[in-house]
């Protein structure tokens, strides 16, 4: 089977598998003062897959944080805007409430799961253990964009999101649904031609040694337009 082909289907089965068991997943996003390795999140969303906010909230970090031009023109977060908003410890057990026994769904989860531990290095916590999944890469391999210079399909851009934890947890979701209601992609059925000439010599052979009537002639040549 074509490769793309295959791993298309497998993230088509992969979002219905998670709609099978909606109680089994949450799925999270953040938003970040930017992606060095220094950088923190400043909002965090945790939604259900019936899209019920289960944490919603900006965080006030203990340092004095500048937000860049750059992130703040993505997300519209300023420094001043989190002064009331808590603080990591403040929520920290609400954190591990929803995220506790489920399967966290990310879009790129690989980003956030970095700027996440950080985040909670640099406030002196410790991120809670979770299994997650990354969304993009299963939307990714759906799309299937080849890339020879990375060896692997390219990352799709989140569609639908308004660069907001929530707006973006409910574009994730989005996205997961179009997956599950994707059609499954039919291989084409191809024959090579050493078999293909095979087939149609021991045909040929077989109507000309069992009849020479014009019917079975024709059916002959239905067959070889049926192989060209």
């Amino acid at each position: 089977m074509n490769q793309y082909i295959q791993d298309c289907n497998d993230a088509i089965k992969w979002a219905q598998g998670v709609l099978e068991s909606p109680n089994n997943y949450v799925i999270l996003d953040t938003e970040t003062t930017g992606i060095g390795n220094d950088d923190r999140v400043i909002e965090i969303s945790v939604i259900d897959l019936d899209k019920k906010p289960l944490i919603n909230t900006r965080i006030k970090l203990t340092d004095s944080i500048h937000i860049p031009k750059e992130a703040y023109d993505i997300h519209g977060i300023t420094a001043e805007s989190l002064a009331d908003a808590p603080a990591l410890s403040e929520i920290y057990n609400d954190i591990l409430k929803v995220l506790q026994d489920k399967i966290v769904l990310i879009y790129n989860a690989e980003f956030d799961l970095r700027l996440l531990k950080q985040t909670f290095d640099a406030e002196g916590l410790e991120l809670p253990a979770f299994e997650s999944q990354c969304v993009m890469i299963q939307y990714s391999k759906f799309k299937g964009v080849w890339s020879d210079k990375y060896g692997d399909y390219l990352h799709q851009k989140l569609v639908g999101g308004d660069h907001s934890a929530f707006g973006d947890c409910k574009a994730t979701l989005k996205t997961i649904l179009k997956l599950s209601k994707s059609k499954m992609k039919v291989p084409e059925f191809t024959i090579g031609n050493s078999i293909r000439n095979d087939l149609l010599a021991s045909l040929s052979k077989g109507f000309e040694d069992s009849s020479k009537s014009s019917n079975e002639n024709a059916f002959s040549r239905f067959f070889r337009k049926l192989f060209k």
